[in-house]
């Protein structure tokens, strides 16, 4: 019994809410009708609600009414727009709802938020790579934070990957010129140990040969 009684006064503050802060004379407007002055407080168009070729439908904004004396429609804006739009109670104060200035205020408030995530951020003149200020910029999409890492928190996190990653792969993958030319200069040198020690081993022969002779 609480809750339809709460329903009820939330529909009929609604309906207030609609008739006071919506102005009827622009909604008709809004709907195709022309109108204009007629005496000094009223509006004048020509009436939706049957064939009307002489405007006779009378707007009174400031009491947010409308009527015809021709077909005898009249009312609120609620009326209007369920006469005119040929929906139900319900359906018209939905669609009202949407042109209140609180409802409005909330939508337009969520597109500037939208838009403002989706703008690009700008970049120094001074950036990495020496791009100037005219370089485009890359929007952020929508939700993503970026995350930046101080110096030492990047070496910690490095050396932790290398102690467990292989040193020997490090070095081919790092540094693959480096290890070749470290590679050819220990061929070079190993090489040149061989060959010494045969001439060595030959050096050392020839004398015990010369010994025995002598």
């Amino acid at each position: 019994m609480k809750s339809s009684l709460s329903e009820e006064m939330k529909h009929l503050n609604l309906c207030e809410q609609i008739k006071q802060q919506i102005d009827l004379a622009d909604y008709v407007r809004s709907c195709g009708i022309e109108l204009t002055r007629h005496g000094k407080n009223d509006l004048k168009g020509l009436c939706p609600f049957h064939n009307d070729t002489n405007p006779s439908m009378i707007i009174t904004p400031s009491k947010g009414l409308y009527h015809c004396p021709v077909c005898g429609k009249g009312g609120s804006i609620i009326d209007y727009a369920s006469d005119f739009h040929n929906t139900n109670l319900k359906i018209t104060i939905q669609e009202l709802s949407k042109l209140l200035p609180s409802q409005t205020a909330n939508t337009t408030a969520k597109k500037e938020k939208i838009i403002s995530v989706d703008q690009p951020v700008p970049r120094s003149s001074e950036s990495e790579g020496g791009c100037s200020s005219a370089c485009p910029a890359k929007p952020l999409r929508s939700g993503v934070v970026k995350n930046s890492l101080s110096p030492e928190r990047s070496a910690e996190l490095l050396e932790k990957t290398v102690s467990f990653y292989p040193k020997s792969r490090i070095k081919r993958t790092l540094y693959p010129e480096k290890t070749k030319k470290a590679r050819i200069i220990t061929e070079i040198v190993l090489f040149f140990l061989a060959f010494l020690r045969v001439r060595i081993i030959f050096y050392v022969h020839v004398k015990k040969r010369s010994v025995g002779n002598g």
